[in-house]
């Protein structure tokens, strides 16, 4: 009996995250295609023509109306909602593609992706909220005040070096 292993022996069998280790093309090569592909619609507005305005952006804002909105304003009529529906159902298409690619179970990946799509996003419009950080700062500082005060000398520190780089800019 030979303890050889032959490079075909893994061919069907599957990894944890249920992803089959031969898949015909690389998870590398997947994100570059995908990468391209979006760099060339984007390209396509050199030439007047707005292949993805209607992505949505997130702003900084006080009204929650104006937290998310189109990329371009070719495309305002879509909404923010609209926008945010449809760089999910175009994020889910492009990648749930490549997730069958890759020989993975598409209705996981879709649970997954889903999750992960609006909490990230959520997150995003928590953190674009003007006063978010005046807010947190106010809780960090009643909450937790022994911990502001241990970290004041290196905020200090950090404020100066800060303030010292920004006029040498000037300068």
């Amino acid at each position: 009996m030979s303890n050889i292993s032959h490079a075909a022996d893994w061919v069907g069998e599957r990894r944890a995250d249920n992803v089959s280790l031969a898949p015909g093309i690389s998870e590398d090569w997947l994100s570059l295609i995908i990468g391209l592909a979006i760099f060339l619609l984007a390209l396509a507005g050199l030439a007047n023509v707005n292949l993805i305005g209607w992505v949505v952006t997130t702003a900084v804002w006080s009204n929650l109306g104006a937290a998310l909105n189109t990329a371009s304003a070719t495309y305002r009529g879509l909404g923010g909602v609209g926008a945010l529906v449809a760089t999910y159902l175009a994020l889910l298409a492009v990648l749930g593609a490549a997730a069958l690619a890759l020989k993975s179970d598409l209705k996981k990946f879709a649970l997954a992706f889903t999750a992960v799509f609006f909490i990230a996003y959520a997150s995003w419009i928590v953190g674009s909220y003007a006063n978010f950080a005046v807010l947190a700062g106010l809780v960090i500082a009643n909450v937790f005040p022994r911990f502001v005060v241990s970290l004041s000398d290196q905020v200090m520190l950090n404020f100066c070096s800060s303030a010292g780089v920004t006029a040498a800019k000037f300068a």
